[in-house]
């Protein structure tokens, strides 16, 4: 099936499943009226990873429901600055440190206002809902900005909010100058849908705060690349075999993660190079975990040639 007729039957299924009701104007899906449309870019034979090459809020509505034990996302933060001209700079302006020796490929979505920005939280946030299984988890990081519009949407989207958990970079974390605290922190902010109350087979509480010193600007394949030793942390509260889903999954870190813990795994990235770099790196830990053998389907040679 073409690129185009999959996303335009996705975003036509979307539209007739859900209706816009309530004072927010969000989509309300029913999760019985909805059928998987869409089809992987890519994914092991047994489909226990599969990965989609295309804008979130087009392939999300295509899912499955009620099939997702933990959504763990790193959305742009549409942050870099405390105006627009500084948020509207490119994405290696804002995000790679001087002194790096790498260009990375740009990536979109990173220059919206904190409205929209929270706004279109809520939606992806939303459809993640549908996917989920009852009382499973979201995740989302987030810097010091735009914490509270991702702490609104998370509610705005209907899931329970249960907190926040920092993750402390260290000292080497960048400061503005000699007279400002230091921006050490990232945060993910956290939920479930319905409570947790039921859980009893998690092998928590786990840690409230996480530390771990960023990825060297010299060693990313993605200008905001999370550490892989911090989504393995955060991906405790899943149980082996349970599924992950990365709504944008930039370079694959939390793929490679999920798949080291023995997890499922369903990764969407719209930029093809980064897309492509998430693909090499899954099938290089699938092949060093050896927990399942990898099988390139067709429609990625249309979008990197030769696998």
């Amino acid at each position: 099936m073409c690129r185009t007729s999959r996303i335009t039957c996705a975003a036509s299924n979307a539209k007739t499943r859900g209706t816009r009701n309530g004072a927010d104007g969000l989509v309300r899906n029913n999760p019985h009226q909805r059928k998987s449309v869409m089809q992987p870019d890519w994914q092991t034979e047994d489909g226990a990873v599969q990965l989609y090459c295309g804008d979130v809020l087009e392939i999300l509505p295509g899912l499955d429901p009620e099939s997702v034990d933990c959504i763990l996302a790193d959305p742009p933060y549409s942050s870099g600055g405390l105006h627009k001209a500084a948020r509207s700079r490119s994405i290696n302006d804002k995000y790679v440190t001087s002194g790096a020796t790498i260009q990375y490929s740009e990536f979109s979505g990173d220059a919206r206002d904190q409205r929209s920005w929270t706004r279109w939280c809520a939606e992806w946030m939303r459809d993640c809902l549908t996917l989920a299984r009852p009382n499973r988890y979201l995740l989302s990081f987030c810097d010091w900005r735009q914490l509270p519009g991702l702490v609104d949407a998370i509610q705005w989207a209907d899931w329970t909010w249960n907190g926040i958990i920092p993750w402390d970079k260290g000292d080497g974390a960048r400061a503005g100058n000699t007279s400002m605290f230091r921006h050490q922190c990232e945060y993910v902010a956290w939920g479930t849908k319905g409570g947790t109350a039921g859980y009893k087979d998690r092998s928590g509480p786990w840690p409230g705060v996480v530390r771990c010193t960023v990825v060297s600007p010299n060693d990313r394949d993605h200008q905001s690349e999370k550490p892989v030793e911090i989504l393995q942390e955060l991906l405790a509260c899943c149980l082996t075999g349970e599924s992950v889903l990365d709504p944008f999954m930039g370079s694959g870190s939390t793929g490679v993660a999920a798949v080291s813990r023995g997890l499922r795994f369903i990764g969407i990235e719209l930029d093809r190079s980064h897309f492509a770099t998430a693909v090499k790196r899954i099938k290089a830990e699938l092949g060093r975990m050896s927990l399942f053998e990898p099988v390139v389907k067709t429609s990625t040679k249309s979008l990197f040639g030769s696998p």
